[in-house]
């Protein structure tokens, strides 16, 4: 569950303490940089809850201001949970109204019980544990946790705030993403995407030769410790989200898939060169740039085979336009997007097979961390001038941040994409640079990162 920290005043880990049925605890748990200590008292409640649980509950749901007017109480929900289930969610609950006043009045109360009574069968912890997992789960399940991260920082000064919006989103585009001139319309489209094709196929077939066949099952092993690693170096923050993937019946390695089985048809070559042109800051109606795409396909003046072969050797992630219930905690009325990864791992370009794996990590780390953006990140960062600045750009420095945890001089924190021994030395990875760069610098990481994994992007200047 959430990864928050349980920390001393000092800055040092500490467990958090409760003594027998009715413990207390409160003066070391803590969300994260920028929230106070959570309460964390149960002296009484176990009283409290023989003397009635119903009335207890239902004082608690008013004091939350989690009864809209008009509505029932929630209580035929609650009082219809196996024993065991009610009584962590009444605890829950408590939990819940001794740290209230830290949230702020967007976070919606009603969800949050609502979310809680229908985890509670198939929660993770129990109330006796004595390492703050109950509470950190309580208040990530809930959705307290993002929201009072998000709350509690603050915005950009209008100087920085400026400067921040100049980087993604200038009053006049300049040109591409890489400083060239922006192109529109279907003028030299030809000649581009001719150019585009032959740097990637120069990319992916070296003259000197094919690659070797890599184990995709290796590679999905790698995976699954990519998502523990993701999961540390971005914590709180990536788990803070009630409805982050690291917080569902998500298993990235389950998700992960060669690129040869992607669809290599004329419409998957259209969206591939699309997607190219876009990254390179091509601009122009969708429509008509897609149509002219399709001509060219359709003229034969450059070849569908040699654009399918670069879809085989291409990473990418795939969010599927439905929206489809992944566990109970998704029971809502939206669900989770599951999300497919494409990577290379069919064949491997001609380099050395170490070097190939350590670049497959950051692939994988990369990857993973598009699929846990925030939607509300995702969306504001299509409509800005300059959007892979926001979306690509932030996803590889981030992608950076967290190989350099995995580079780490201490041989207990180092990560390899393949066992001990058989990965080779990790190469030099050069220090991130770039408008995204910038945004971190003046935005601040706990800032940036708020921004990207709970959609609070005013942090960076975005409304």
């Amino acid at each position: 569950m959430a990864a928050a920290d349980v920390r001393q005043p000092d800055g040092g880990l500490a467990k958090t303490k409760r003594s027998g049925e009715a413990g207390t605890t409160g003066s070391g748990l803590r969300l994260g940089p920028a929230s106070g200590l959570v309460a964390a008292d149960y002296t009484g409640l176990e009283l409290r809850l023989r003397l009635g649980e119903q009335d207890f509950f239902e004082e608690a749901e008013a004091a939350l201001g989690a009864l809209p007017e008009g509505f029932p109480s929630m209580w035929p929900d609650v009082a219809a949970l196996a024993d065991a289930d009610r009584r962590w969610f009444l605890r829950a609950v408590h939990l819940l109204k001794l740290n209230d006043e830290a949230a702020p009045a967007s976070f919606s109360r009603t969800g949050a019980l609502s979310r809680l009574t229908r985890w509670a069968g198939t929660r993770a912890t129990e109330p006796v544990a004595a390492d703050g997992s109950f509470e950190r789960e309580v208040l990530t399940v809930s959705g307290w946790a993002g929201a009072v991260l998000g709350h509690l920082a603050s915005g950009p000064s209008p100087e920085d705030r400026a400067r921040l919006r100049a980087l993604y989103d200038p009053p006049e585009a300049a040109g591409s993403e890489a400083g060239g001139e922006a192109a529109g319309g279907l003028a030299g489209l030809g000649e581009a995407v001719e150019r585009i094709v032959a740097e990637r196929a120069a990319l992916w077939d070296p003259p000197s030769g094919g690659g070797q066949p890599e184990d995709l099952q290796r590679l999905r092993e790698a995976a699954a410790r990519a998502e523990s690693l993701v999961a540390d170096v971005f914590s709180p923050y990536v788990r803070a989200r009630f409805d982050s993937p690291l917080n569902e019946e998500f298993h990235y390695a389950d998700h992960v898939r060669g690129s040869m089985e992607r669809s290599q048809d004329q419409d998957a070559q259209v969206a591939y060169l699309y997607g190219e042109l876009r990254a390179e800051g091509w601009r122009g109606e969708a429509d008509e740039l897609l149509a002219g795409l399709r001509d060219l396909l359709e003229s034969g003046r450059l070849p569908a085979g040699q654009v399918a072969r670069l879809i085989k050797r291409t990473p990418s992630h795939d969010l599927p336009d439905t929206w489809r219930k992944t566990s109970t905690f998704y029971d809502l009325d939206r669900g989770s997007p599951v999300a497919e990864v494409h990577l290379p791992a069919d064949t491997a370009p001609a380099m050395p097979r170490d070097e190939w794996r350590w670049r497959s990590a950051g692939l994988l780390i990369h990857e993973l961390l598009h699929r846990l953006a925030h939607p509300v990140f995702v969306e504001r960062a299509r409509a800005v001038t300059r959007p892979l600045v926001l979306t690509e750009g932030c996803a590889e420095l981030l992608t950076g941040q967290a190989l350099a945890a995995a580079y780490g001089a201490d041989p207990a924190v180092q990560w390899e994409p393949a066992p001990a021994g058989d990965a080779g030395e990790p190469p030099a990875r050069p220090a991130a640079q770039g408008p995204a760069a910038e945004i971190l610098e003046i935005a601040g990481s706990d800032n940036f990162r708020a921004a990207y994994f709970l959609g609070e992007t005013r942090l960076i200047g975005l409304d």
